[in-house]
């Protein structure tokens, strides 16, 4: 019995793991007098990401970067000698403290978590690395019932049109999968599952879609991770795939269609 509870337990730990598919800094300023009135800058990577004041802390999480370095104030320059450079891995949790050293900001890698009391809630801040979270924005997402069970059940009911299905994207940084769905003579892609450890929930609306001149090439209004809307942004469908090209983000990737398969016997319609 003893053996079968830590086979449950070892397989609950191996889930949660699972489903961080992002690497996680916090970068802690913990409270002091000296210094607290001054607000220091954060560069990851040679970009500046937000300012930090006293008792404030950074959540970063990595979902697309493998390597970040981290600097205080100053120039916005990767080749700095004078940050803490991490080679990061998903699932694992990275600290770093920033703090007041001969007349400048101290930066150094620890071990545990700054305690609570030692922060400032007011000062929390959330990013990832492709932009806010749901934590740090205040987006209005268009949201459905749809999930993958109800979809199939629909389309089994209903039949399917051609576009329509269920898609996995191939190769991406974020592991997507997505439906499209046509209502009311327009196609909406919805989302199921890839993006863990954001705030993107089964249901979410990914893109609504509008006719262009040729059949299977849509313009489209397109959420990012962060939820922020795209608005150029062109689908093309061909075969079983579409693609997505864009002018201001680094989504540009193929989707093919998992659902229905060749072999299933879901009707066609218009």
């Amino acid at each position: 019995m003893k053996k079968f509870l830590i086979f449950l337990v070892l397989i609950g730990l191996n889930k949660s793991y699972s489903q961080n598919d992002y690497a996680t800094i916090n970068i802690y300023r913990p409270k002091m007098m000296l210094g607290s009135a001054i607000t220091h800058t954060i560069n990851l990577n040679g970009k500046k990401v937000c300012k930090m004041d006293n008792g404030g802390h950074l959540e970063y999480k990595m979902f697309t970067q493998a390597n970040v370095y981290i600097t205080i104030d100053g120039k916005e320059d990767i080749e700095r000698k004078d940050g803490v450079k991490i080679s990061v891995e998903k699932g694992k949790i990275y600290n770093i403290k920033i703090y007041p050293k001969f007349g400048k900001m101290g930066i150094e890698q620890i071990g545990n978590p700054i305690e609570k009391e030692d922060l400032k809630s007011k000062y929390y801040i959330s990013l990832n690395d492709i932009g806010f979270d749901g934590n740090a924005t205040n987006n209005e997402m268009p949201k459905t019932e749809w999930t993958k069970e109800n979809l199939i059940k629909h389309w089994n009911e209903n039949g399917i049109s051609e576009i329509e299905g269920i898609y996995e994207v191939v190769g991406g940084k974020i592991k997507y999968e997505l439906a499209v769905i046509k209502n009311n003579g327009t196609y909406s892609l919805i989302y199921l599952s890839g993006a863990n450890g954001s705030s993107w929930n089964t249901g979410d609306i990914k893109a609504t879609l509008k006719k262009t001149a040729s059949f299977g090439m849509f313009m489209s209004n397109w959420y990012l991770l962060n939820k922020l809307q795209s608005k150029d942004v062109l689908i093309t469908f061909k075969d079983s795939t579409f693609s997505v090209v864009s002018g201001e983000s680094n989504d540009n990737d193929t989707y093919v269609k998992t659902y229905p398969t060749y072999e299933s016997k879901v009707k066609k319609k218009e």
